[in-house]
């Protein structure tokens, strides 16, 4: 199971990394809007990363745990939000990313691992 839960990480990683070169072909020049489509990228890209760190550290840090639950959480009311707002739902990138989001969510709900017995 850890390993699925790190394909779904670096999956969100990636996913990240083509929303950020996404924005320079969907966007010719510097806007906000631009801004705001490459901070989507980055966004990603920490969700991805906290999930990462809770999946090798949640044993002796607890509080990366929470913290990547509740950054899935945002992400996940984001994503669907924005899909089901636009119609991306309907589109089979737009479900695959909602889904993909959501077994990361799912994944960081699960029981934490105990932690290593103190020496």
């Amino acid at each position: 199971m850890k390993t699925f839960d790190q394909v779904i990480a670096w999956a969100i990683g990636t996913v990240g990394g083509l929303h950020a070169i996404t924005t320079w072909i969907v966007y010719k020049q510097f806007s906000m809007s631009a801004v705001w489509f490459f901070d989507a990228a980055v966004v990603l890209w920490m969700t991805a990363a906290l999930n990462l760190l809770r999946i090798r550290y949640a044993a002796v840090a607890p509080s990366i745990r929470i913290t990547s639950i509740g950054a899935n959480l945002v992400v996940l009311a984001t994503v669907l939000t924005v899909a089901l707002r636009s119609k991306a739902a309907q589109k089979p990138t737009g479900l695959a990313f909602c889904l993909l989001i959501l077994i990361a969510t799912v994944l960081s709900l699960r029981k934490a691992p105990a932690r290593p017995a103190e020496s």
